[in-house]
């Protein structure tokens, strides 16, 4: 049976990539360490390093242990520091993940109101797309995500936000199109886009009419700071949330309005049966 132990030492050599300076890391002896890392691969059935003079790297095997060694120690971590706390003394850490997305500034002015009451708890915040996200979520790393467009709802519990996200155009402000008030949904489909990848999976009604057949998609993005360098160096247009990018400020992008609007919901999800910590219960 795995303990933590192992997994300690596997991860401490896999980071220092030395027996020696491992040994002295973990204050044990270099032939306790071979032992227990011998003992480990044994258990497994499969060699986990590389072993080359004094230097050892991962194997296929070992790389796949260490993704999964990182998230068991992180969920006991977070599991010990929840239990026994009372409500009048709520610490530990809520994780929480989204996309990009201005809806963001209203979560994250109810997590500067929470740490107000709570100031032992510490917020961790992941930035995705909405496949790491749902992921995240699905192995216990993530206790809340926002998330745009439809989820599941027989795999999350899902509460919709009275919000809606709008999309449009990032252009350059020597584009024609930067002199609009408004670009038609017909006229995008006839552009080089560039596409947000959480925007082609979010599968509503709005996304299938703009992203048909007859797009021309030249890129795609999870995260819009590398969409703008695109934009910027003439490669098409970015198909982008609202609010995301300061164009008052910018000396080369401008922000054009889609008509009929483009909008897609959000909502807070969960994993369903999720046994939450006491501070993200009371956060939630």
């Amino acid at each position: 049976m795995l303990e933590n132990r192992h997994l300690n030492y596997f991860l401490t050599l896999a980071r220092e990539g030395n027996f020696t300076k491992t040994a002295e890391a973990l204050g044990i002896t270099q032939p306790t360490l071979s032992k227990q890392i011998q003992d480990l691969e044994e258990h497994l059935g499969r060699k986990l390093f590389h072993r080359s003079n004094r230097v050892v790297t991962l194997t296929a095997d070992g790389e796949f242990l260490r993704s999964r060694a990182e998230e068991i120690l992180a969920l006991m971590t977070s599991t010990e520091e929840a239990i026994g706390q009372s409500p009048e003394n709520v610490s530990g850490e809520i994780f929480f993940g989204g996309g990009e997305t201005a809806i963001m500034a209203g979560i994250t002015q109810k997590m500067a109101s929470f740490r107000e009451r709570h100031p032992a708890v510490r917020f961790n915040i992941f930035s995705g797309d909405r496949e790491s996200v749902l992921e995240k979520i699905d192995k216990g790393l993530l206790d809340f995500g926002l998330i745009l467009g439809p989820v599941p709802s027989d795999r999350y519990d899902v509460l919709p936000l009275p919000y809606k996200d709008r999309f449009g155009l990032l252009v350059r402000k020597d584009s024609p199109l930067a002199q609009k008030p408004f670009v038609s949904a017909s006229e995008v489909k006839k552009l080089p886009l560039i596409v947000s990848r959480q925007m082609m999976s979010a599968g509503d009604p709005a996304s299938r009419e703009i992203l048909s057949s007859r797009s021309k998609i030249v890129a795609t993005y999870n995260l819009i700071h590398n969409a703008t360098y695109m934009v910027e160096n003439g490669m098409g247009c970015a198909l982008s949330l609202e609010r995301l990018v300061n164009t008052s400020e910018s000396r080369d992008l401008a922000f054009v309005r889609i008509e009929p609007e483009i909008t897609i919901d959000a909502s807070i999800v969960t994993k369903r049966f999720r046994e939450f910590s006491p501070a993200a219960r009371l956060f939630y």
